[in-house]
């Protein structure tokens, strides 16, 4: 759970409409030490992004149904919190721009993380137990190439997620483990577990993103990426997220491939 924050944010914002995402966003930016204006602006930004017309899922309800998850998850150590901290920056962005007309998508919501933390976070809040002051890394660095990483991780069409684009030095100083990185997938892939009803509900929002595509494609193309995720040994990486959501995953996207034959 992130720190209650000792400021307070303005009044009025553009995430008045998503009170619990409002809170969050503020909190996260005031442990960086960005200024109110300045994560305003970025706000902003994210929520017009989000909120495009033809956004279906990918937009604030994912967002926040990925934070919240993020929040209930107890699988770090004491030593590891500081990777919650990592992965709800990469969240707020993984998604940010609209990948179905731009193949670049990914890349571009890593940059955009990273561009953002690296501009306006202050170095001295980024106080990690693995990147200190004693251990011969850029704070600051570490940290933005351990967040767009952690976002490359969910280019999934990119097998390793993408992150060996990034600049080998970088990924170095990322010091992002096996085991982080599949939490941020196991995060964003937690709805492929959901109910039937809501998974159904996922799967109509993904076809609507996707309302150009004429059926024929759109069903060939979607049951290759549903393949592809039963053909994995496991669809999440964590313990804590196969014992919650592994079965009911593989029910609900056997039971979307037959309705597309």
């Amino acid at each position: 759970m992130i720190s209650p924050a000792a400021q307070h944010p303005p009044e009025s914002s553009v995430l008045d409409s998503w009170p619990w995402l409002r809170a969050h966003w503020f909190d996260l930016n005031i442990r960086c030490g960005i200024p109110f204006p300045v994560a305003e602006s970025q706000a902003a930004t994210l929520v017009s992004q989000y909120q495009a017309p033809g956004r279906h899922y990918h937009n604030l309800s994912h967002i926040e149904s990925c934070l919240r998850l993020l929040e209930e998850f107890h699988g770090f150590s004491d030593r590891q919190a500081f990777n919650r901290f990592r992965i709800a920056w990469a969240l707020w962005f993984h998604d940010c721009i609209d990948d179905r007309f731009d193949k670049a998508g990914v890349g571009k919501c890593s940059a955009a993380a990273g561009n953002y933390l690296f501009t306006y976070a202050r170095t001295s809040i980024l106080l990690d137990p693995d990147t200190g002051p004693d251990s011969g890394y850029d704070l600051k660095d570490a940290f933005v190439a351990s967040v767009r990483g952690l976002v490359l991780a969910t280019d999934y069409a990119n097998g390793a997620g993408g992150i060996a684009s990034l600049p080998r030095h970088d990924f170095q100083l990322s010091l992002l483990t096996d085991e982080v990185i599949g939490i941020m997938r196991d995060i964003d892939l937690a709805t492929l577990g959901a109910s039937p009803e809501i998974y159904a509900q996922y799967a109509a929002n993904i076809r609507r993103e996707y309302a150009h595509v004429e059926d024929a494609l759109y069903s060939s193309g979607r049951a290759r990426v549903l393949r592809t995720f039963l053909e994995l040994p496991d669809i999440y990486a964590s313990p804590w997220f196969r014992d919650r959501f592994e079965s009911s995953a593989r029910a609900n996207l056997a039971f979307e491939l037959s309705s597309l034959r």
